[in-house]
């Protein structure tokens, strides 16, 4: 089970009942006029209404980061260079070579220092060497 969702659903419970619990209070104690009391169920319904949308917002804040978490451990980027490299060496020189000048033709101009030939050739040669 997850025990954090519980034990916020609980608090939330316990939440509204103080609540509740203030307002009936109001109704005994302040007696019976009618403009107070209506006052204190129109407080008591926002507080109710407000407790339990920040509590459905946070814990769909966190479902959504467990789920981004988890995809992260799925699909590490390692992985994703390991599985280029692996391609690219299943290539023979000529399929590497049109790929390369596809890349280049694709690739936009985005005013780097370092341009795409360059990173081409230090790859070429540390591949070489390693």
């Amino acid at each position: 089970m997850n025990l954090p969702r519980i034990n916020s659903v609980v608090s939330g419970v316990v939440g509204t009942v103080f609540i509740w619990a203030a307002v009936l209070m109001v109704r005994y104690v302040g007696g019976a006029t009618v403009p107070m009391f209506n006052f204190a169920l129109l407080i008591g319904f926002l507080a109710t209404v407000g407790l339990w949308l920040s509590w459905a917002i946070i814990s769909f804040q966190q479902s959504g980061m467990e789920q981004g978490h988890e995809k992260a451990k799925r699909s590490p980027a390692e992985d994703d260079a390991r599985l280029s490299r692996m391609l690219l060496q299943m290539l023979d020189e000529d399929e590497r070579r049109a790929l390369k000048q596809r890349l280049r033709d694709e690739m936009p101009a985005d005013g780097e220092a370092v341009s795409l030939d360059e990173l081409v050739a230090r790859s070429e040669q540390s591949g070489r060497e390693g």
